[in-house]
């Protein structure tokens, strides 16, 4: 069922940068083109960015708990968002995603709703509009969820954790828009959130869990049966909210990050490559750190640590100096009390926006830094050398494809591949093969060699001519 909105714009988006000794300032830069209210009366908790209609452009779609739907705000061009179009979902709607989950070449929508304990897939008709829902039981009182191929089917599958019944729960897709029977696993008390990631390197995504009240992240391997080895336990200070995924160290792999609501803090939890979690490292960040994102937001290949603070009514942004070193904050301002936001290039200029729902609206800023800090990696000065003289990827951080685009001096035998941050390679993007000089495009939809889609993360490409690297650089999947 469909209901009108009401458009509202009143609040702008400032970003300023404190500045501790020895510290060099970071790029962190958000022109305000919002807020956005979803609709009168209604309240955005959750957040997604994907390109809702298929034409091209990065859109944004909220789930909205005070009225139980969920708001898709068009992108109109040039990071400016339509007013918003809001479709019903169950009771409560509390956390939302994106994905092809029926495999139709549309983003479907899912929420997680928590009074209904159950996920909403709202279906996409192919012109962004959502007739159809249906429900599929998940667990009492959902949190958070996430849709990725978790048993290695090129299937989409339903997550979510569950706060009262202290559960992960998976319902495995089967490509044609159904799902198997939901599986249950347990996890510690009430967990929060949860992140999606290969965090073992043996090719199986595996699940990590932030428990508030049990104040751990406990790591779920995958078994590659659909199910998970005995859970490990890492102890966090005090309560732990919001979980993420980044790599913070630059070694074995990704690692953990969570926020400490009432420790206003994030701690970083370091893997080993096996999926083993280290001691926390902790990070202070704003006050009432509630909502987590580690985005690379200036483009320099590493990072940031991003929070939402309830208390302060603000973001807080951290750049990353390398080996676990942030610099100073930078506080993006915001409305009362934001809940979550998500980061994606609704500009088109490859650098990472950012959406903000909180109590009254959706704010929305687009990311000023140089586009070509996104948009270009090159490994000069063998790119010259090798007849490479541009490479690009748009958009970037993406979902859920995106476009290398390269520009030869002169014919020359090309190949792209693309690697995990392991370094293992994912997908043989581009088979060697004998291009004319010019540009030349080829486009990633975030599969493997298999055809099954990957994990949300930063992955790596290599461009090589003529049998040699000649330019390599980093790409983002955001899901």
């Amino acid at each position: 069922m469909q209901r009108s909105t009401s458009l509202s714009i009143n609040v702008l988006l400032t970003v300023t940068t404190l500045l501790a000794p020895g510290i060099a300032r970071a790029q962190f830069c958000f022109e305000a083109n919002g807020p956005i209210a979803p609709g009168a009366g209604e309240r955005a908790n959750a957040v997604a960015i994907g390109d809702i209609d298929g034409d091209g452009l990065a859109d944004v779609v909220t789930a909205n708990d005070t009225t139980d739907g969920f708001a898709v705000l068009r992108q109109l061009g040039s990071g400016i968002l339509d007013a918003a179009v809001v479709w019903a979902t169950g009771d409560e709607p509390v956390s939302i995603a994106v994905g092809d989950v029926d495999e139709d070449g549309d983003l479907d929508v899912v929420t997680g709703d928590q009074n209904s304990s159950a996920w909403s897939v709202l279906w996409n008709d192919g012109t962004g509009a959502f007739a159809d829902r249906d429900s599929i039981p998940a667990g009492a009182a959902v949190n958070e969820i996430r849709v990725a191929d978790l048993d290695g089917d090129a299937h989409l599958d339903l997550l979510a954790v569950n706060g009262s019944s202290a559960t992960i729960t998976v319902a495995h897709g089967r490509g044609d828009g159904s799902f198997d029977p939901t599986l249950s696993f347990d996890t510690d008390l009430t967990p929060n959130g949860l992140v999606v990631a290969d965090f073992d390197g043996d090719g199986r995504l595996d699940v990590a869990v932030s428990n508030f009240e049990s104040s751990t992240v406990t790591m779920h391997l995958n078994d590659g049966a659909r199910g998970f080895a005995p859970r490990t336990t890492t102890a966090i200070g005090l309560n732990p909210l919001d979980i993420a995924v980044g790599d913070f160290d630059g070694a074995n792999g990704p690692d953990v990050a969570v926020t400490e609501f009432f420790a206003d803090r994030v701690s970083l939890l370091l893997n080993d490559g096996t999926g083993s979690l280290g001691v926390p490292v902790t990070v202070n960040v704003g006050s009432g750190a509630f909502t987590l994102a580690t985005p690379d937001v200036d483009c320099d290949g590493l990072s940031e640590i991003v929070t939402g603070n309830l208390n302060s009514d603000d973001v807080t942004i951290l750049s990353n100096q390398g080996q676990t070193n942030f610099g100073a904050p930078s506080v993006v301002s915001s409305g009362t009390n934001p809940s979550t936001f998500a980061f994606g290039d609704l500009d088109g200029d490859g650098a990472p926006d950012l959406a903000i729902p909180y109590q009254e609206g959706v704010a929305y800023g687009t990311n000023t830094c140089p586009a070509t800090a996104c948009a270009v990696s090159t490994s000069a000065p063998s790119a010259t050398r090798s007849g490479l003289e541009r490479v690009e990827i748009h958009p970037n951080p993406f979902n859920p494809r995106t476009q290398v685009s390269f520009d030869l001096a002169r014919s020359a035998a090309v190949s792209i591949s693309i690697h995990d941050a392991a370094g293992r390679r994912v997908r043989t993007l581009l088979p060697e093969a004998t291009f004319t000089a010019g540009r030349h495009q080829v486009v990633w939809t975030g599969r493997d060699d298999e055809g099954r889609p990957v994990a949300s993360g930063v992955y790596h490409y290599h461009v090589a001519v003529d049998g040699e690297i000649a330019a390599a650089g980093r790409v983002t999947l955001a899901k």
